[in-house]
């Protein structure tokens, strides 16, 4: 597990849900909306007679109440994020993988830029506790 070293005041810094964090939670956000509005369209496809499967708006629900279990998650900042998101994702790329297109490519590789943020950016270490964390400079506050 990679340790980081940080001075009291970029810990500080590095608290809460800002910079491109906040693009991260954004997009979970934006994944709310869209879910559940795939699921409306699809479901209205359907009953005008489009060749979709029955299951497509099920689908999109599932992955609407995953986004919000998501923003739930980041919001409260929930060590659970870390593993729930990934899990999101694949979701959220497989779906898309099943109705068709080549869209799959462009958010197979905008998850993957995103899971590669999460895992080695250090405002998730703060915020989050996932990593190893030494502060240095002050040694009567211990992280």
């Amino acid at each position: 597990m990679k340790e980081f070293i940080l001075t009291q005041k970029q810990f500080e810094e590095l608290q809460g849900i800002r910079g491109w964090l906040l693009l991260l939670a954004l997009r979970v956000l934006l994944g709310v909306f869209i879910s559940f509005l795939n699921a409306f369209l699809v479901y209205s496809y359907i009953s005008w007679g489009f060749a979709y499967f029955g299951l497509y708006p099920l689908l999109f629900l599932m992955l609407g109440f995953l986004f919000c279990m998501d923003a739930f998650l980041l919001f409260y900042q929930k060590k659970a994020f870390l593993w729930m998101y990934p899990l999101t994702s694949v979701f959220f790329v497989a779906v898309h993988a099943v109705i068709g297109g080549w869209g799959v490519l462009l958010y197979g590789g905008m998850e993957a830029a995103i899971l590669a943020f999460i895992s080695r950016s250090r405002r998730v270490a703060v915020t989050f506790g996932n990593q190893k964390i030494r502060v240095v400079g002050r040694p009567d506050r211990p992280v």
